[in-house]
C-alpha cells in the first residue's frame, strides 16, 4: 500500500492475489504495487479505496447476496431453509470490515482467544443508538434488532470477523429473513437468514 507498507499475502495465483488490507492505510484512495521480491520490479499497480469500516459478510453465493454463510448455535450446522434457526437461539455470522479492535492484533496474525480482540465499536441492540452514537454496532433482523453476544476477530484466524447474535423472538419466519449489520454508521450488504 502507498509502496511503504507491506501487506500480508494469502493466495497468489496468475490471475489474483488476496491479501489483507494494512491496518496501517491510510483513510481514502491508496496506491497499490505488486512487486517481485528479489528485485522489486513493478508487476501491477492500482489504487484502493481504503475506509474505517466497510462491514461485509460472506454468504453461500459469490455475490454477497442470499443466504449467509451462518453458523446456528450449536457451532456446527450452517444456518439454512432445511437448518434454520429457532427464535432465542445465537447464530454466528463472518465477514470482514470490521475496523479496529482491542487489544489490536498484527497484519497477518491470527486472532487471540484469551483475552479475544473485541470490536472497538460498542455492541447495541438500540436503533436509534446504532445510528448516532459512535463508536456502536447492531444486527438488524427483519425489523428487530438482535442481542450481540460477540462482536470480534474469530480466535485463531487472521482478519476473520466473528458476530455471535441472539435472534429476537419478535423475529420474522422464514426461510430467508433480511439481516444487516450496521458499524459506525456504515452498513453491511443484506443477506438472509433462515428462521423458524
Amino acid at each position: 500500500m502507498n509502496d511503504t507498507i507491506g501487506a500480508a499475502l494469502y493466495q497468489v495465483s496468475p490471475g489474483q492475489i488476496n491479501f489483507q488490507v494494512p491496518s496501517g492505510a491510510n483513510i481514502g484512495q491508496n496506491s497499490i504495487s505488486v512487486r517481485l521480491a528479489d528485485t522489486g520490479e513493478l508487476l501491477a499497480g492500482g489504487t484502493l479505496l481504503v475506509a474505517a469500516n466497510s462491514p461485509g459478510f460472506f454468504t453461500l453465493s459469490q455475490d454477497g447476496k442470499g443466504q449467509a454463510l451462518a453458523l446456528n448455535q450449536d457451532g456446527i450446522t450452517v444456518n439454512s431453509a432445511a437448518n434454520p434457526a429457532a427464535r432465542g437461539s445465537v447464530i454466528s455470522l463472518y465477514g470482514t470490515g470490521q475496523g479496529q479492535v482491542s487489544p489490536a492484533v498484527a497484519d497477518g496474525a491470527g486472532a487471540p482467544a484469551n483475552p479475544p480482540a473485541t470490536t472497538v465499536a460498542v455492541p447495541t441492540s438500540d436503533a436509534k443508538t446504532c445510528l448516532t452514537q459512535q463508536p456502536s454496532v447492531c444486527v438488524a433482523i427483519g425489523a428487530s434488532f438482535g442481542n450481540i453476544q460477540f462482536s470480534g476477530l474469530s480466535p485463531n484466524y487472521i482478519g476473520l470477523w466473528q458476530l455471535n447474535v441472539q435472534i429476537p423472538m419478535d423475529a420474522p419466519t422464514g426461510p430467508a429473513v433480511p439481516v444487516r449489520v450496521v458499524i459506525n454508521s456504515t452498513t453491511s450488504n443484506l443477506f438472509t437468514i433462515a428462521i423458524k
